[in-house]
């Protein structure tokens, strides 16, 4: 039991050790420009190449300065996978200090943004000088000598303010709506294929709950969708930045609704099973399966990966929460889940590393990015959700009752991982 105790706190100070220092961190897909950042070329200046190592939006957008002051420039993507962009002038800069300014999106939805400066040298003027003997010995030459102060309005860099709902509140958002539709959908089997006793089985309010968190946090989500774009919630809705929070919020209408009817007639199993597993999907239209891999491959093992770790977590939460009071049906459903569990850790390990390798490659060098790090806890809280769930398949097939602080152990490291997932996709490799 101790043991138990143990590994679950190691597994919740992993846990805030990744978000803490993982979910902050900024997205650096920004592959260079052209003249490079810091060069001094030749005017006159007439475009400027910015290249970025994903697909990006031109959303915001780019700004050009001259010497502190804007100056109008025209932007287009260059290839058909939108990562290289020109800015061409309306007027050639003969020379200044210059300074590139973007806030580009990519299109899962991370803001790219930052600047870049280099020198323009304006080629030399040619001087005519008249000649000498034009010149009166007793002229008194004026020479006027421009000024080189310039009084220009100054023009603040292209910034993204902060948005009313925060960033921090986003990932919060989306943490919780990975954890509710893993916990939903994890139940709702766990109660009509290992239980059979109906859909939501024993635990209709907790169903309940998860459902319309799935909604609240759906919603929280397309209001920073749509601050961040600059439109209001219902045009934002058909962007595709907002596909993902709005498949939730169509799951947690479905869900919500099964669970008031299950109140006041038979349950049925196919709406919430069907609202479950919509959501479910709905992380296939956001986060990194957009940008690494071929999108409908990294989709669907996204949707594999977050189905069958549904089934795990919402198998060991069940066992915890009817446990308390049915120890003998628990005995059975552990030996019944004995043969199940096996397999679904096998797809989960399988799904995982297929998407890992579209994202970071073959690379071992995790360590050096937020991601890598935050990828290096996740593996761990399941390893050591896998230790213990070991543990209880060994004493199921001796035919022993779990007891004491191990399967809740479980159950909390378990319920820690989605929160980790979902900062993974805040943080880039």
């Amino acid at each position: 039991m101790r043991r138990a105790r143990v590994l679950a706190l190691l597994a919740g100070a992993l846990s805030v050790f990744a978000v803490a220092g993982g979910s902050a961190s900024a997205h650096s897909d920004f592959a260079g420009s052209q003249p490079e950042d810091g060069a001094v070329v030749d005017g006159p200046l007439t475009s400027v190449e910015m290249r970025f190592a994903l697909p990006v939006e031109a959303r915001p957008g780019f700004e050009m300065l001259v010497d502190g002051v804007a100056v109008v420039s025209s932007w287009a993507a260059l290839d058909v996978e939108r990562t290289i962009w020109s800015g061409s002038l309306s007027e050639a800069v003969p020379g200044g200090a210059i300074t590139v300014t973007y806030a580009v999106t990519a299109d899962d939805g991370h803001l790219i943004e930052g600047s870049v400066g280099f020198t323009a040298v304006a080629a030399p003027a040619a001087t005519t000088l008249p000649p000498a003997e034009l010149t009166p010995p007793d002229a008194v030459v004026s020479t006027t000598i421009p000024s080189t102060t310039t009084v220009a309005e100054t023009i603040a860099a292209l910034t993204i303010a902060s948005p009313p709902v925060g960033d921090r509140l986003e990932h919060l958002a989306r943490a919780v709506s990975l954890l509710a539709v893993v916990l939903v959908l994890g139940l709702l089997f766990f109660s009509s294929a290992v239980l059979r006793s109906g859909v939501p089985g024993p635990f209709p309010r907790l169903v309940l709950s998860a459902s319309a968190l799935i909604g609240a946090s759906a919603v929280v989500e397309l209001v920073a969708v749509a601050d961040r774009l600059g439109l209001d919630v219902a045009d934002a809705i058909g962007d595709p930045l907002a596909r993902g929070p709005a498949v939730r919020l169509l799951a947690s209408v479905l869900l919500v609704l099964a669970a008031l009817a299950a109140r006041v007639s038979r349950p049925s199993s196919a709406v919430p099973i069907a609202g479950a597993v919509i959501g479910a999907v709905s992380f296939a239209f956001d986060g990194h399966a957009l940008t690494f891999g071929w999108r409908p491959l990294h989709a669907a093992f996204s949707m594999i990966h977050v189905v069958t770790a549904s089934v795990w977590v919402g198998s060991v939460v069940g066992l915890v929460l009817l446990g308390r009071r049915e120890p003998e049906v628990t005995r059975r459903v552990i030996a019944r889940l004995g043969r199940l569990l096996p397999l679904t850790v096998g797809a989960i390990a399988l799904s995982g590393l297929a998407m890992v390798l579209m994202i970071h490659g073959w690379s071992l060098a995790l360590g050096e990015s937020a991601w890598g790090r935050t990828l290096i806890v996740k593996i761990s809280l399941v390893v050591v959700a896998g230790f213990l769930g070991l543990r209880h398949h060994l004493q199921g097939r001796r035919g022993a009752v779990v007891v004491g602080a191990s399967l809740p152990a479980e159950a909390i490291v378990l319920l820690l991982v989605p929160v980790i997932t979902a900062s993974l996709v805040v943080a880039m490799p």
